[in-house]
């Protein structure tokens, strides 16, 4: 199936090979369709969409080569305050990566910094086993990770409380799935699991160019139509 021609009203689609799989399929908000169409964004670093249609997170590099964001109007007010106050600092700024999750919960980090809302407690427990200092903001927990646990790479959770995370070349989780979780630990415990380590972390980068890709594409269509 080829790329889709579509107005912003609808969801974009695109096809990446090898193999003619569809990979990204994806409901781009128009205030990213305008920012797309500018031309003036040479790439889209990071994505995430929240519980809501408003509640989303891009960061992006400009042609200039400078590093920027834009957030949804519908995502939590917590995270708004956690950005602005990060705005102090230019290079913090900048690395900002958040996810967002179901009913409004979220995790925002930047280098070391790190602020979180509504995550699962397994998930909080283990952000805090990483800090060297935390503290709670209202509904928000904020902490600063210990040296050799960042970056912080990728984080995903599930409102029965699994997580995963990849922080400084590290693989973590918990899983409440049966199934998940006794192939997790059996990937772990085999003896050349230290082998399997850069397969998977290659796997995981292979994975991440398909979406960036896809991505990419969609901004060429937003341009030439």
């Amino acid at each position: 199936m080829p790329p889709q021609m579509v107005t912003p009203r609808k969801s974009y689609s695109a096809l990446i090979t090898p193999r003619d799989q569809p990979c990204a399929s994806v409901n781009l908000p128009k205030p990213m369709l305008l920012e797309l169409s500018t031309g003036l964004i040479h790439k889209i670093v990071w994505a995430s969409f929240g519980s809501n249609t408003d509640s989303w997170f891009f960061a992006f590099q400009t042609k200039d080569g400078a590093n920027s964001f834009r957030f949804g109007t519908g995502t939590p007010s917590a995270l708004h305050q956690y950005i602005t106050q990060l705005s102090v600092s230019k290079l913090v700024l900048e690395s900002v990566r958040v996810q967002l999750g179901d009913n409004d919960s979220f995790l925002a980090w930047s280098r070391s910094s790190w602020a979180a809302s509504g995550i699962p407690l397994p998930l909080l427990n283990k952000l805090r086993s990483l800090s060297s200092a935390m503290r709670e903001w209202g509904i928000v927990s904020k902490g600063s990770l210990k040296p050799g646990c960042w970056p912080l790479k990728s984080a995903q959770w599930s409102r029965r409380g699994s997580y995963y995370l990849h922080c400084n070349g590290r693989h973590m989780g918990d899983w409440k799935g049966e199934a998940i979780r006794d192939a997790w630990h059996k990937l772990w415990q085999d003896e050349e699991a230290e082998d399997l380590r850069p397969r998977i972390q290659n796997e995981l980068a292979v994975s991440q160019l398909l979406r960036l890709s896809a991505l990419y594409l969609i901004k060429k269509l937003v341009c030439c139509h």
